[in-house]
């Protein structure tokens, strides 16, 4: 196997890995727990798989190109709802949130972060 075939596969993990554990964190913490206050430290860990989703993002859209005119318009789409899944992310974390707008803010997290994922299969497809 290549190099830049070893760092492709790495690339993709670490995007699937900070995929995995922040909307599957944001799922988890909506529908199947009980919302409680943010474990210290984890704006930091949040914002550390943020900031690996979006580099290594931007190294697989690079890989990519050229790509055709229907991408970019998905594309733009999954990256707005990619920066309000990160701003909400952000912001479920600090303290004093109540729980209620805790719940409302996770729940809407889900929602966005699902979303991504299937626009994500979508643009995927699309050669």
């Amino acid at each position: 196997m290549e190099l830049s075939n070893l760092l492709s596969v790495a690339m993709r993990w670490l995007h699937l890995t900070s995929v995995v554990i922040i909307v599957g964190g944001a799922v988890h913490a909506s529908f199947f727990s009980t919302p409680g206050k943010p474990q210290p430290g984890a704006a930091q860990r949040v914002l550390f798989a943020l900031i690996a989703l979006l580099g290594t993002g931007i190294f697989q859209l690079m890989n990519r190109m050229p790509v055709p005119s229907i991408y970019h318009m998905v594309f733009g789409i999954k990256f707005l709802l990619f920066l309000h899944v990160g701003a909400v992310t952000l912001m479920v974390n600090r303290p004093g949130v109540d729980e209620a707008k805790r719940s409302r803010m996770l729940t809407g997290v889900a929602i966005s972060g699902l979303t991504v994922i299937l626009l994500s299969a979508f643009l995927r497809s699309i050669q």
